[in-house]
């Protein structure tokens, strides 16, 4: 189902084998995601634990940790470590409910993140996390997070604005 959901989004997504953990978990092994008119994104690992299917015949999920996390595009790489989600929840197929039809999941975090442009490290960071509230018809999303270890290089940065906007932050 998680295959089928992505691929409704626009994203392809591709594994070389499953191996299922126990009953309420299973992880996904050598993943592609394909993007339109983008390089593919190369993951390790997906692992989904906690893995319950409602009565509504919506999917819920404790956990969708991604390890090793690669992609890049031109001249711009982007790798990560890990990525979560916690509490994700894939839709019922047949749920009429436009808002209950969008997948969710109350917090996203990650580790080890690193940009390189041009074969130069520009930003790192240890750690984010960002939690969100829940989804309703008639309010905002809301959402905290918070961000550690972070680093710019801006020494290729050309705007002395943006520098002294992003020196002072």
């Amino acid at each position: 189902r998680f295959v089928e959901f992505n691929s409704v989004q626009g994203q392809k997504i591709t594994y070389t084998s499953i191996e299922d953990d126990n009953g309420d978990s299973f992880t996904l092994k050598g993943v592609s995601l394909v993007f339109p008119d983008a390089k593919p994104v190369t993951i390790d690992n997906i692992r989904f634990d906690g893995v319950l299917e409602n009565s509504d015949g919506s999917i819920s999920v404790n956990s969708v940790t991604y390890q090793s996390l690669n992609f890049s595009n031109e001249n711009v790489a982007v790798t990560m470590a890990e990525a979560a989600v916690q509490n994700f929840i894939l839709p019922s197929k047949t749920n009429p409910d436009p808002v209950r039809s969008i997948a969710y999941f109350s917090g996203l975090s990650g580790s080890d993140i690193k940009i390189v442009v041009a074969g130069k490290q520009v930003a790192s960071m240890a750690a984010l996390k960002i939690n969100y509230g829940k989804i309703t018809a008639d309010k905002p999303i809301a959402m905290d997070g918070e961000l550690s270890g972070v680093s710019l290089d801006l020494s290729d940065a050309g705007d002395a604005k943006f520098k002294g906007l992003m020196g002072a932050l």
